[in-house]
């Protein structure tokens, strides 16, 4: 096979990875930036060039990321963990006071008018 022949994402599925993963999962590469991958009509196309390129420079490091970090201060066991807590209760807060509804701006009616009604008689009715 050609390293330019044109696959359609199934088809490269289907050969480079035994159908281990979906086309969506190429696509998400492509949005990544990591695939590059041409569309013709509603049908998107990959090279074998490009599926060997993507599995050559993923970076294996980018997919281990630490669940929790440690700084160091002049105390021992400080926690970026405790930040990150603060941060979300303060996020939670302001989430909470956004979901509420506003206060009223409008002054309250307090002289009701004194109009009065005059009934209009209608047009259909002969007196």
């Amino acid at each position: 096979m050609s390293n330019d022949a044109a696959l359609t994402l199934k088809e490269a599925c289907r050969i480079f990875f035994r159908d281990a993963i979906k086309p969506a999962s190429l696509r998400a590469e492509a949005r990544r930036g990591r695939l590059n991958i041409v569309r013709i009509g509603r049908t998107d196309f990959v090279t074998p060039a490009a599926i060997r390129e993507m599995m050559e420079t993923k970076c294996p490091e980018e997919d281990n990321h630490p669940c929790s970090t440690s700084e160091r201060t002049r105390t021992n066991g400080s926690s970026e963990m405790e930040r990150n807590q603060y941060a979300q209760a303060a996020l939670a807060k302001t989430i909470a006071a956004l979901k509420k509804p506003s206060q009223t701006t409008s002054r309250p009616n307090t002289h009701p008018s004194s109009a009065s009604v005059i009934p209009l008689g209608s047009p259909l009715r002969k007196s």
